[in-house]
């Protein structure tokens, strides 16, 4: 089982899945019992790592024998029209095969910049092989130096393989190499851009204008929101503050949603909205939940619910119609009169 992530009654530990985003949390809890075998090592690999939300949970599934392979289905009692290996290998449609020892997936490995070959590994279970991706450079020619990216490499070949099989099962597209390591090229040089973004982004948030512990500029009105869950709705809290930290206003709003990045979102439009009614030019818009912060100041980069994305984009707008708008992320515990009035 994977004890880092539950509780000692068999439950998830909500507190450890707020590391996650709401769409991945909610896939986490989905995840049946009798797939909690994954060890300890590989879950901290897969989570503290830089690879996308998408591509974490991608991993974990086919740690877990999640993916819905011919060997999955069978020991499932499903019955499987075709077990055999999409490409002809005539071989049982195991993960381990599809995904290290098919022909199409050493062609693969073998072109990347590695040249990564997975035969004298046939005994080695699945897990054991992600956990190599991982830690590479005592059993492949890669540096020590270079042990992310090829993580990160490792990781989106393992995605695509699984996307070549589906496009070949329900499409009718056959492989080719060239294109493949065209496209794999591409994704891994866009996921080091972003991580970048989002490394520089968190760095400004720590230690530039987004940092809790700044004051408000003079001739700002400061509004701090929260929100809280009940059931399956939602209370927004909004507290309006002067740039002296005096409470001007404070508001509860109600919103039809449980989702957490939904509401959030929510009470930070809501949050402009009263800001223009009063009149207000220059907002300093203070929330608790780092991702949606992050995503205020950076289009490329996804973490939120994908639902929030059209109350963020509403935001933005919302921005336009002030002189100034400034986004800022602070500590929960800064928050808390927003927190008390939206309870």
């Amino acid at each position: 089982m994977v004890e880092s992530l539950r509780l000692p009654n068999g439950g998830w530990n909500e507190e450890r899945l707020q590391m996650f985003d709401s769409s991945t949390a909610a896939n986490i809890h989905r995840i049946p019992i009798t797939n909690w075998l994954l060890e300890d090592k590989l879950v901290w690999l897969l989570w503290n790592s830089g690879l996308h939300e998408r591509l974490k949970f991608s991993m974990w599934k086919l740690a877990n024998y999640g993916i819905l392979t011919a060997h999955n289905l069978i020991a499932r009692n499903i019955r499987v029209v075709e077990a055999s290996c999409v490409h002809g290998c005539n071989c049982l449609k195991y993960a381990n095969h599809l995904f290290f020892h098919c022909q199409v997936a050493k062609a693969i490995w073998f072109a990347m910049a590695w040249s990564i070959k997975w035969d004298a590994f046939t005994d080695f279970s699945l897990k054991e092989k992600l956990y190599l991706l991982g830690h590479p450079t005592r059993v492949f020619p890669v540096h020590s130096n270079d042990g992310a990216h090829f993580f990160l490499f490792g990781s989106i070949i393992l995605h695509q393989l699984w996307q070549i099989r589906n496009s070949l099962r329900f499409e009718n597209q056959h492989f080719s190499l060239e294109n493949t390591m065209a496209l794999l090229n591409f994704r891994v040089k866009e996921a080091l851009t972003l991580f970048q973004r989002k490394t520089e982004i968190i760095s400004t948030l720590r230690h530039g204008a987004c940092m809790g512990s700044l004051k408000t500029p003079p001739q700002f009105i400061k509004i701090n929101t929260d929100a809280t869950i009940r059931n399956d709705n939602s209370l927004v809290g909004i507290v309006a503050r002067s740039h002296e930290g005096e409470i001007l206003k404070m508001w509860v709003v109600p919103f039809h949603s449980n989702i957490p990045d939904l509401a959030e979102t929510f009470g930070i439009l809501q949050g402009l909205v009263k800001a223009k009614q009063e009149g207000q030019t220059n907002i300093w818009c203070v929330s608790d939940t780092r991702r949606i912060i992050l995503r205020l100041h950076n289009d490329d980069l996804q973490g939120t619910h994908w639902m929030a994305e059209g109350i963020i984009q509403d935001i933005l707008i919302e921005k336009n119609t002030f002189q100034e708008v400034i986004f800022h992320w602070s500590p929960r515990e800064s928050n808390i009169i927003a927190d008390f009035v939206c309870n």
